[in-house]
């Protein structure tokens, strides 16, 4: 539904209300399951999902649990 420009080869998606992450060619690195991704800043971005938060790297790598 959404792609935001890619920013060192990966772009935030948004399919049906849900976010992911793609790399350049396409491949899925998160897949469209989250309620939110937010852009990156120093290297980590905020995931979200059903009230529960945690962090990811810019690899897609889940840095933080969603546990909080």
């Amino acid at each position: 539904d959404w792609i935001e420009p890619f920013n060192k080869g990966i772009a935030r998606v948004q399919i049906n209300e849900l976010y992911g992450l793609i790399n350049s060619r396409g491949d899925s690195l998160l897949p469209c399951i989250y309620d939110v991704i937010s852009k990156f800043s120093e290297g980590l971005a905020l995931i979200a999902k059903e009230d529960k938060c945690g962090y990811i790297d810019e690899h897609g790598k889940v840095i933080i649990p969603l546990v909080y």
